[in-house]
């Protein structure tokens, strides 16, 4: 729903209110940059949303069957982009939640394996200890 209210106030009303003073490329421009600004989550993500924001009001305009740009393609575009950058989003977020995996396979110590065998000489038992002396623990 963000997305069609977006678009709406967007591509619906400031892009024409823009496009009566100025030329359809410029209030294209001057419509996008209004959408970066407001999305500045980061200056990264401000350059992005300014450059989706200049493809959602081309398609809005060259959608355009009168005076008013169509927004219906620019509201179907930009619910798939959100819909992929939730997801996106999700899988990161849930990745960061796991409990880290090794590559490997988890394999015994070599110590733990012979520790495991009665008689090993990692580890000798009482029962083995030399005549003159107690066997090692």
């Amino acid at each position: 729903l963000a997305g069609l209210a977006e678009e709406f106030f967007f591509r619906g009303v400031l892009q024409p209110l823009l496009s009566r003073w100025t030329d359809t490329p410029t209030a294209v421009g001057l419509t996008a940059l209004v959408f970066g600004l407001l999305h500045a989550l980061t200056p990264a993500y401000a350059v992005l949303a300014t450059i989706l924001g200049v493809y959602l009001g081309a398609l809005a305009e060259l959608s355009s069957t009168g005076a008013a740009p169509n927004i219906v393609p620019a509201v179907v575009a930009h619910g798939v982009y959100d819909f992929v950058a939730f997801v996106l989003i999700a899988r990161i977020w849930s990745a960061e939640r796991q409990p880290a995996v090794s590559a490997r396979p988890s394999t015994p110590s070599r110590q733990a394996v012979r520790s495991d065998l009665p008689h090993s000489p990692e580890r000798p038992e009482v029962n083995d200890a030399p005549a003159n002396g107690p066997g090692l623990r």
